[in-house]
Formats: C-alpha cells, sequence, structure tokens
C-alpha cells in the first residue's frame, strides 16, 4: 500500500493544467496576430496602429517569442532535407485536426503533442510573405500595389426586349393586297397578342402558332412568335420563325424583323449572319440605324 501514497494526485494535477492552459489561451487571445507583430516591427503599419502594437511587444514575452521565431524562419536558408521536414509537421497538423473529431481526450492530446499547429503554420507563412514584401517596398521605394476592382463589362446591346404591338393603322396589315380581309387578320392578332402584352409567352406562342397557320402571308404571326420563343429560350425554333418574317414583311416591319433575326444568330452563335442582317439596316436617317449600327460594332470587337 506505501507505493499508492507515493502516486500524484492526478485529480489535482489536471485541474492545474487545464487551469495553466486556460490562462495561457485567455492571454494569447488578447495578443496580435502573427503577420501584425512583424508587420509593426518592419514599420510598414499606420503609426496609430503599429505604435500600439509595438507598445504590447515590449511587454509581452510571448509575442517577443514569436517574433524572434518568425524571423528565424524567415532567414533561415533551408535545405530540401528541412523543407521536407516542416511539409511533413503541417501534414500532419492536418491529420491530427481530422482525428479530433474522436473525442474530447484525443483532441487535447493531438493539440498539444503534435509539433505545429496547422493554423500557426498558415500564419507564419502569410507573417513571411508579408514582411517580404515589406523589405521589397524598403529596397525600391515602390509602393505595393493595390488589387482594385474591374470595371464592369458594357451591357450588350444584344438585350432582349419585348416589341411592341403593331396592329392596324400603325403596322398596316394587308393580306397580299386584300385589304377587307385585314379587319379579321387585325382581331385576330389582337386576340392572340393578348397573353403576350400580360408577357405570358407560352400561351403567346401556342396561339400565334394557329395564327400563322390560318394566314400563312401574315408576318406579324411568325414575327411575335420568333420573339416569344426567344423569351422561352427557344432559339433554335425563334430563328426559323423570324427568318419567315423578315420574307413576309412589309416596309414598316422589316427592320423590326431583321433585328430580331439578328438576336436570335447572335445568341446561337452565328455573328457572320446576324452581321449581313444589321449591315443594311445600319444606313443613315434610317428608324432603326443606331441599334442596328451599335449591334454592327459589337460583333465586330468580338472577331
Amino acid at each position: 500500500m506505501g507505493w499508492m501514497s507515493r502516486r500524484p494526485a492526478e485529480p489535482g494535477f489536471s485541474n492545474d493544467l487545464s487551469r495553466s492552459v486556460r490562462e495561457w489561451r485567455d492571454k494569447a487571445s488578447l495578443c496580435p496576430r502573427p503577420e501584425l507583430l512583424q508587420a509593426a516591427q518592419a514599420g510598414v503599419l499606420p503609426p496609430e496602429q503599429g505604435q500600439g502594437i509595438l507598445e504590447h511587444l515590449e511587454s509581452c514575452e510571448l509575442c517577443k517569442s514569436l517574433l524572434a521565431d518568425l524571423e528565424t524562419l524567415d532567414n533561415a536558408g533551408l535545405d530540401k532535407a528541412g523543407a521536407n521536414r516542416i511539409w511533413t509537421q503541417v501534414q500532419e497538423g492536418t491529420a491530427g485536426a481530422k482525428r479530433a473529431r474522436t473525442g474530447a481526450l484525443a483532441a487535447w492530446r493531438e493539440f498539444w503533442l503534435r509539433p505545429l499547429p496547422v493554423a500557426v503554420a498558415l500564419a507564419l507563412v502569410v507573417a513571411i510573405i508579408g514582411v517580404r514584401l515589406a523589405r521589397e517596398f524598403r529596397k525600391t521605394g515602390a509602393p505595393i500595389a493595390e488589387s482594385r476592382p474591374t470595371a464592369p463589362a458594357p451591357p450588350s446591346v444584344f438585350r432582349l426586349e419585348k416589341a411592341p404591338v403593331l396592329l392596324p393603322g400603325s403596322a398596316v396589315i394587308v393580306w397580299r393586297g386584300q385589304v377587307d380581309a385585314s379587319r379579321g387578320q387585325a382581331k385576330d392578332l389582337k386576340q392572340a397578342l393578348a397573353p403576350y402584352e400580360k408577357e405570358n409567352y407560352a400561351e403567346a406562342a401556342r396561339r400565334l402558332v394557329s395564327l400563322r397557320e390560318r394566314y400563312p402571308h401574315m408576318a406579324e404571326a411568325p414575327f411575335y412568335l420568333g420573339i416569344c420563343q426567344l423569351f422561352l429560350a427557344q432559339d433554335e425554333a425563334a430563328t426559323k420563325s423570324l427568318k419567315e418574317a423578315v420574307n413576309l414583311a412589309s416596309p414598316t416591319l422589316a427592320d423590326d424583323a431583321a433585328w430580331y433575326l439578328a438576336l436570335a444568330d447572335y445568341r446561337t452563335g452565328r455573328l457572320d449572319l446576324a452581321m449581313s442582317l444589321l449591315e443594311p439596316v445600319c444606313r443613315p436617317g434610317g428608324d432603326k440605324s443606331a441599334r442596328a449600327c451599335a449591334g454592327v460594332k459589337e460583333i465586330k470587337a468580338r472577331y
């Protein structure tokens, strides 16, 4: 039984160690990050920030020791074996972090027994890079380049917008010279475009398909059908419908039909076809010339 009296009081030892660890962690949580310590030492921080860190450094033995170790690591000319040794330590730290999930006791042991915690290793890398940049700044006198956000790309002129509804009186819908028939076509077209005006493009497309079958020579049916198909991301079908509209369009509708067909070609990657449609519209004094000329310019910029 005598040997039992000589055993250390394990609960007391554990409590003392836990209290010491807590005190160390509480103290360390008030310390600046390692990269700030080196930056302050290098004199590259703003005076109001750097002075406070330097004052802390004078009174904190922990930070002094860490800073000395950082400078030693930064100035060390490591051979290949030394570099491999450090990398092995970092890998072991990573593996230890994963094993920490198995329990609190295992986590405590992994933290204190592994050679170098991963977070500290990463902090060392950041700090070393920062100090080296600061040294280059002092050598050359050139300011460290700041990353600036790049200017956003200008919006494309080929954005899809809904064409206004053109009915008799503005579109002059005429079915191969039969003026009397235009009234019935106009009424049917207006009914077919009611969902279009409410941006219900699927229903409008369904009605316009039927209208195109009833009036195969009316350009407005395939024209608005092609626009609906563009809004529904049916670009290939839109190309077919708008080609039909271009072939049937009256002078009033011709430029708009060419524009939307060029837009469909642009969306499907047929830039040469889009260019050939827009160049005739890009003419001085044309009603739609400004939009067409902007489209030609954008396509040329992509070549």
